[in-house]
């Protein structure tokens, strides 16, 4: 079983408890995805080894699967007020780079939607002359 498939079973667990248990409707996705977390932690805890390795899965990590690392991080933070980030170096670099990425689209969102394609030309043509500049100083 991989973390995403232990990550659905749990969020469908969590779910379905919250649901049953007849919590009220505003707050039922905010428990289900905190009891959720409390159940991966729990089976990563108890059963380390039933789940695919780190070094394995990075490889196999898109940017929707470190969007739901990100997301899962972000919602123990929230209803816990505190969470573990993961010891894998590689991952946390790739969370940092999916952060800034999804910060500077945030950011740009304005300029995305009301830009006219001679402006967006500009600027890409400052930083691909950008990129060559660098490339040309580290050589």
């Amino acid at each position: 079983m991989t973390r995403n498939d232990l990550r659905i079973f749990c969020t469908a667990l969590g779910f379905t408890a919250v649901v049953t248990s007849g919590a009220g409707a505003q707050d039922q996705a905010k428990k289900a995805q905190a009891l959720a977390a409390l159940i991966e932690e729990f089976c990563c805890v108890c059963v380390p080894d039933g789940f695919t390795a780190p070094q394995e899965k990075e490889d196999a990590l898109d940017k929707d699967a470190v969007d739901r690392i990100i997301d899962q991080y972000k919602t123990e933070l929230v209803v816990q007020e505190s969470a573990r980030l993961p010891s894998d170096r590689a991952l946390l670099v790739r969370m940092y780079d999916r952060l800034l990425t999804r910060k500077t689209r945030a950011e740009q969102r304005a300029f995305y939607e009301t830009a006219p394609s001679a402006l967006i030309a500009d600027q890409i043509l400052c930083l691909v002359e950008n990129e060559i500049a660098q490339s040309e100083a580290a050589a």
